[in-house]
């Protein structure tokens, strides 16, 4: 049960991960345009 509980809770922890590095991503990408047009 312990086992199980962990693996799902990588899983989430690894997904969270992956939409906070597109959320930045795409944060960046935004700031670099108004950067490079500024």
């Amino acid at each position: 049960l312990a086992r199980k509980k962990k693996m799902v809770g990588d899983r989430m922890m690894t997904e969270d991960k992956l939409v906070l590095e597109k959320r930045l991503r795409f944060l960046y990408r935004r700031f670099n345009r108004y950067g490079k047009h500024r």
